[in-house]
């Protein structure tokens, strides 16, 4: 699972702490990737610090991935399968915990546990 956010997004700061729950919850049978999209360093590392991400995050100060989706805004989340393949994109705004639980079972077959 990857997703785009950045600390001047409203809705990205709402549901960043579900996606390190997913994380937590799922320890390893999937993985959960941030990319920091056109932000500024310091705002994004503390953002990260204050909510306590420990998954993987990226920085795309160029927005390059965000373009190369022609996504026109954040937050965006990818499901990707094993293979690399991408399952579905989701735009749909800030993702809780039982969303995000539903789209990793409808799109990865990863059931999340409770």
């Amino acid at each position: 699972v990857i997703n785009l956010w950045a600390s001047w997004c409203p809705p990205c700061r709402k549901e960043l702490p579900a996606f390190q729950r997913l994380s937590d919850r799922l320890n390893g049978a999937l993985h959960v990737v941030g990319v920091n999209v056109r932000d500024d360093r310091s705002a994004a590392q503390s953002l990260a610090e204050d909510f306590g991400l420990r998954f993987p995050n990226l920085v795309d100060q160029d927005d390059e991935l965000r373009v190369a989706l022609a996504r026109p805004y954040l937050p965006i989340t990818l499901f990707v399968d094993a293979q690399g393949e991408v399952r579905h994109i989701d735009m749909s705004g800030a993702l809780d915990d039982v969303e995000l639980a539903d789209l990793v079972e409808r799109h990865l077959g990863v059931v999340v546990p409770a």
